[in-house]
């Protein structure tokens, strides 16, 4: 009677590979400095990742009720060893092989171009605010006006063009339709009629676009170039007005969503 084999070499690699995810969990690349618990230790550098760095407390209650079970398999999916390198290379797998960002709200364009979805609503219109809700906004903004200016502050609202009106030819087509009416249309135009102080950059980005030397949206950028350079300038002006006590006035910067 021959002996048979009970195990192949295909099946030890299965099963190794399957276990392989469970075993790396207990692997750590880095080292503790001390034997008391490190809040960061082997945590992933992800940028945008929400990653909890405490380590879940065991307690009988926690144990018996699954609670302990559950967060205790979320920071250890969170914190094992190949954490970094798997998100990265998935991350890339999608957007090499289907061109989709793994990115909420995020979507990728034409010629390597990113965009949030939301500013690609707004140059379409399809993030409408009810009209109604504009005009008692813009009363309001109205009394704002004139009582900061009793007190010698000005207030006055600017329009800048986001990167889905500004780059609309780099946008997918599926997302292309004719452009219904958008909020800029609706704060611009009650705007004026109740005497808003308004600055609409919109006409004058388009104006520079066919001859600045550099793109004011960059195409992994969705900010854009001058708005984060005004968001950096005005709070060191504000401290070069304090540290040389120039006559300037004091600017204060407040980003506003429809």
């Amino acid at each position: 009677m021959s002996n048979k084999k009970t195990y192949s070499v295909h099946g030890v690699v299965i099963l190794f590979a399957l276990f392989m995810p469970m075993l790396a969990s207990y692997y750590k690349q880095a080292t503790r400095i001390s034997p008391d618990e490190d809040l960061t230790y082997n945590k992933p550098k992800l940028a945008g990742l929400v990653i909890s760095d405490e380590k879940p407390k065991f307690t009988s209650t926690s144990w018996f009720d699954g609670g302990y079970q559950e967060v205790m398999d979320d920071y250890n999916n969170d914190h094992w060893a190949f954490k970094e390198i798997s998100v990265r290379l998935n991350n890339q797998l999608y957007y090499s092989c289907f061109n989709q960002l793994r990115v909420k709200g995020f979507v990728s364009g034409k010629e390597g171009y990113v965009f949030s979805e939301d500013y690609i609503f707004s140059a379409y219109g399809d993030d409408e605010v009810n009209e109604n809700k504009v005009i008692s906004l813009m009363q309001k903004a109205k009394v704002i006006q004139d009582t900061l200016k009793k007190k010698g502050i000005d207030l006055m609202f600017v329009y800048a063009p986001g990167k889905g009106e500004y780059c609309s030819e780099f946008i997918e087509d599926k997302y292309k339709h004719s452009v219904n009416q958008t909020n800029h249309d609706l704060y611009a135009k009650y705007g004026k009629q109740y005497g808003i102080n308004q600055l609409d950059l919109y006409d004058l980005f388009n104006r520079l676009k066919p001859v600045t030397p550099y793109p004011l949206f960059p195409n992994l950028d969705t900010t854009g170039v001058i708005t984060e350079n005004v968001w950096l300038w005005i709070p060191l002006l504000n401290t070069w007005r304090n540290c040389t006590n120039a006559i300037c006035p004091i600017f204060a910067l407040v980003l506003l969503k429809w």
